[in-house]
């Protein structure tokens, strides 16, 4: 019985690799092709922009944070707030604690999205060079190279689609 799975589990492998062997691949160093293109620089001295811009926006905003706080602190050393008065400002020291993590939260998410749209973009003129190169040479599949853990041949491509990219 085992041998009957082996043989056919060999079959299998056989048949398969047959119809792989008339296949045509190709690798691209997807990496490579993304920072070849000006395209790639720009998106990223954008993101890198904003990126700063809502650093000091935050710098400012955490500064504002830890004076309130050190004014509070001085003033309950001194004695000057009551129970009554300390309870509220604890209470104002945590909204602006938590109005903080918003802003934190908030501006990650548009650098995600900004990076996700000028990305995007990217990645998609790319796919249509790789759809026009692969069918006008004939591959059956052209994959990176950076997510196969194992290759023993097929054609980089890497260099013909930089220069198709570079043509648009």
């Amino acid at each position: 019985m085992n041998f009957g799975k082996i043989f056919l589990f060999s079959f299998a492998l056989f048949i398969s690799y047959s119809g792989f062997s008339q296949q045509k691949l190709g690798h691209i160093d997807m990496e490579r092709v993304i920072r070849s293109l000006p395209e790639f620089s720009l998106a990223q001295d954008s993101i890198d922009y904003l990126s700063k811009e809502y650093e000091k926006n935050l710098i400012r905003e955490r500064q504002k944070l830890e004076n309130y706080y050190s004014n509070l602190m001085q003033k309950m050393q001194s004695g000057e707030l009551t129970p009554l008065q300390q309870d509220e400002e604890d209470k104002k020291l945590g909204e602006m604690k938590t109005e903080l993590d918003n802003q934190v939260q908030m501006y990650d998410q548009k650098l995600a999205f900004v990076r996700n749209q000028l990305m995007g973009e990217i990645q998609a003129s790319i796919e249509d060079a790789l759809i026009v190169y692969g069918r006008e040479n004939e591959f059956t599949y052209i994959l990176d190279k950076n997510q196969i853990l194992y290759f023993g041949g097929g054609i980089d491509v890497t260099e013909e689609i930089i220069e198709s990219l570079k043509k648009k």
